[in-house]
């Protein structure tokens, strides 16, 4: 090893990844299980490359010969100095020592004159930085960030003249930027976040290559300086949550500047009037100031794109001449005491996104505010507003218009046929008490949200017109007794009806449905009919060989459960056995996978979340695949709570073919947040099957949907119900004809009278039950 040009020593972190504080417990773990001797030596002299994480030692070894050395990385290290007396290192481009806690002084580095990384980041114990710092002419980075006993730097550092990049970031007792810290005329980078700073030197406006300033945290920083305006190059000013007051004049005379963020300063009042002269100003955030107004020449900023002035709170009226501002995109007013807007709102011409949310004063949204025809997000989320006027159907770039939580907005406005953009509406918690039947002119519709509206009573029939729509939530709409959920939603995937009296009155829902959410509905209506529907639909959609069609439904268990649905294992998992060649059945269609389970009440409301992940596995293969539900709704108190059923159905053709006849076994395990699993089933379903009951049938306490013992995950056995009559219905399906068409079900009663579901002028079609079940003597599941 005579010859040796790189030697890397793991502890556990690569040595080319990021240098973080959280890696310091680990590495130095690891680091404590070698053992080196004070007379530790190692070939150095024709070594290149040094990496060594958690360096053990207090000094490097006596004899360290790094004259041809070109890098150094001791993160993590027990350094203290690097060595005992100087040694010359011309080759030497990188020192990094980051989170070397004990290092406490670097000696001279006149003998490192090409030294262009120095990276100190976390070295908490370092007290200054020796004076010869400047006489390292190609030095381009030092990182000093995390040093938190670093008061200040020597005068020297102005002498750095190749210096790009100087990070102070989080030194907290640094105080003072030296005078001569603006000689380093190639700095473009300086970060003073969270330090002790209170003041800048007026040399700072000599910094002519600065293009990045941030005093982010710098909490006694109050007094910006007059001549910071000469930095002709800066194009970033942060001043985030300093004690800042103003600005001086000055600040206009930042001709490159592009964002400046003050937000968080509570104690700035007023924007400069000649903050209107910073023509390349694209970015202006505002955010919990005292701002009172801004000026008229806020409207010269032509080339500002995002003005953020949230959190206002004293915060009253937008200038007139704001509407010149060409170029705005986003107008951010959110939770602000502004009560209207000038009719100038409407020259913004290139405005995409206006956020109004939480302006609880603000009453009317201005008639020329239909002029904005670049926009496509509209935030008035709880306001005072109480209608739209009708030249909002003008938006015609318009995509999301958000009223949620405007108590006072009773009337949506008729809609015009511009509006063809517009893909999600959300009306939640409003008062209004019916939707305008103009509804269909918003073709593009897809999300539509009309939750907690408890005036809300009908839907109109044109609704079934929205071809796009994918997202209908209605949930908590207490008093709607009618609507029409048409089968001509075609792309409809995701129906919310939870807590609505209409619930039990739908007959049909479109094949595209992938979620149902129906739970804690108090309808007297037969809700598990909905399970039924969609048991129809699912298995319509598996003979039209639609690809991974997966469906998941919800309703209140005091409804009723469908025969089909049977639960083997008290519990949050169950195991069963696949039936032997049961990939070969063209009958056999999928699964039905289902638990009972009870939400738990939060003090924020009621809210869970609840998934299953479900396996097929055997002889050394598996296939996996998972299914998630989160509610999130305010439903009832802890007295009122019911247990809710949730089914999934699962399609044969979303399992790969490739290993079908390896697996033997499918498994499901239920988990979830705030939620109490009771117990679980897995069903077979077979095109067909006689056992497809109609989910008119009460569940059976304490027992298997069939009456069956269920058994719980110590094996234990829980009460079977002896009197099968009343749960064993027969019921045949006509698979081959229209599935669409509910009249396709028929009943046999106790009496031997044949009984319709719904259309009793249909001819009695009766498909002959299927029996061969490949080896299985019948076709009920039951373990």
């Amino acid at each position: 090893m005579t010859s040796l040009r790189l030697l890397k020593v793991h502890s556990g972190v690569d040595c080319y990844e990021d240098m973080e504080e959280k890696h310091y417990d680990v590495v130095k773990k690891n680091a404590s299980k070698m053992r080196l001797g004070p007379d530790f030596e190692f070939p150095s002299y024709h070594l290149r490359y040094f990496c060594w994480h958690g360096y053990p030692l207090r000094y490097l070894p006596s004899k360290f010969d790094g004259r041809k050395l070109v890098e150094l990385h001791l993160n993590w290290s027990n350094i203290k100095q690097l060595w005992q007396e100087n040694k010359y290192l011309e080759g030497l481009r990188v020192i990094d020592l980051s989170y070397s806690r004990e290092l406490i002084q670097m000696l001279e580095f006149s003998s490192m004159p090409n030294l262009e990384r120095l990276i100190l980041q976390g070295c908490l114990s370092l007290i200054d930085i020796h004076p010869s710092v400047g006489n390292m002419k190609k030095l381009t980075t030092l990182s000093l960030r995390g040093c938190d006993n670093l008061k200040d730097l020597p005068d020297s550092i102005g002498d750095l003249e190749s210096l790009e990049i100087l990070d102070l970031t989080d030194c907290s007792r640094f105080e003072k930027f030296p005078e001569k810290g603006g000689n380093m005329k190639s700095l473009k980078e300086l970060f003073l976040r969270n330090t002790a700073i209170k003041d800048l030197p007026n040399s700072i406006g000599n910094l002519e290559s600065l293009k990045i300033l941030y005093l982010t945290d710098c909490s006694k920083f109050d007094k910006f300086p007059e001549k910071g305006g000469n930095m002709k190059s800066l194009k970033e000013l942060s001043l985030i949550n300093t004690a800042i007051k103003d600005l001086p004049d000055s600040i206009g005379d930042l001709e490159s500047l592009e964002t400046l963020d003050l937000s968080d300063c509570s104690k700035f009042e007023k924007f400069p009037e000649k903050g209107g002269n910073m023509k390349s100003l694209k970015e202006l955030f505002l955010i919990k100031t005292a701002i009172k107004d801004l000026p008229n020449s806020i409207g010269d900023l032509g080339s500002l794109e995002v003005l953020d002035l949230s959190y206002y709170s004293r915060f009253e009226k937008f200038p007139e001449k704001g509407g010149n501002m060409k170029s705005l995109e986003v107008l951010i007013l959110k939770n602000s005491a502004i009560k209207d807007l000038p009719d100038s709102i409407g020259d913004l011409e290139s405005l995409e996104t206006l956020d109004l949310s939480d302006c609880s004063r603000f009453e009317k949204f201005p008639e020329k505010g239909g002029n904005m025809k670049s926009l496509e997000n509209l935030f008035l989320i709880n306001t005072a507003i109480k209608d739209l006027p009708d030249s909002i159907g003008d938006l015609e770039s318009l995509e999301i218009l958000d009223l949620s939580d405007c108590s006072k907005f009773e009337k949506f406005p008729e809609m015009k046929r511009g509006m063809k953009h517009l893909y999600k509406l959300n009306l939640r918690r409003t008062t209004i008490e019916e939707l305008t039947s103009s509804i269909d002119n918003l073709s593009g519709l897809r999300n539509l949200i009309i939750a907690e509206c408890k005036s809300l009573r009908s839907l109109p029939d044109n609704i079934s017109r929205l071809k796009f729509l994918e997202t209908l939530i209605l949930s908590g709409c207490s008093d709607l007794w009618e609507g029409l959920i048409s089968n001509q939603l075609c792309n409809l995937g995701k129906l919310n009806i939870s807590q609505c009296k209409m619930a039990g009155q739908i007959l049909e829902l479109p094949s595209s449905l992938e979620e149902i959410d129906a739970h804690d509905c108090r309808s007297k209506e037969d809700l598990s009919s909905l399970l039924w529907i969609c048991h129809l639909n699912w298995l319509k959609s598996t003979t039209e060989e639609l690809k991974c069609w997966k469906l998941r439904a919800i309703i209140p268990e005091n409804s009723g459960n469908p025969e089909w649905i049977r639960y083997q294992n008290l519990g949050t998992e169950v195991t069963t056995e696949l039936p032997t060649n049961w990939y070969e059945d063209p009958d056999f269609l999928g699964f039905v996978v289902s638990c009972v389970c009870r939400s738990i009440p939060t003090s924020d409301g009621h809210s869970y979340f609840l998934g299953c992940a479900l396996k097929l596995h055997g002889n050394g293969f598996e296939f996996k695949d998972k299914c998630l539900f989160d509610c999130q709704c305010k439903c009832h108190g802890i007295n009122d709570l019911v247990d809710q059923v949730w089914v999934w159905w699962y399609p044969k053709i979303a399992i790969p073919k490739e290993h079908h006849h390896k697996y033997t076994h499918i498994n499901a395990s239920f988990r979830g947040k705030w939620t109490e699993i009771k117990k679980c089933g897995i069903n077979l379903i077979f095109a067909g099957d006689q056992q497809n009951h109609m989910p008119m049938l009460e569940h059976p306490q304490n027992s298997g949907d069939d009456g069956s013992a269920l058994q719980d995950t110590d094996g234990n056995v829980h009460g079977a119900n002896q009197d099968d009559e009343h749960y064993n219905i027969p019921m045949l399906l006509d698979l081959p004809g229209n599935f669409g068409d509910i009249g396709s079900v028929i009943l046999e009663g106790t009496d031997g009278n044949r009984k319709r579901r719904r259309d009793d002028s249909l001819p009695d079609v009766v498909e002959e039950p299927h029996y061969k079940r490949l080896g299985a003597p019948n076709t009920h599941l039951s373990l």
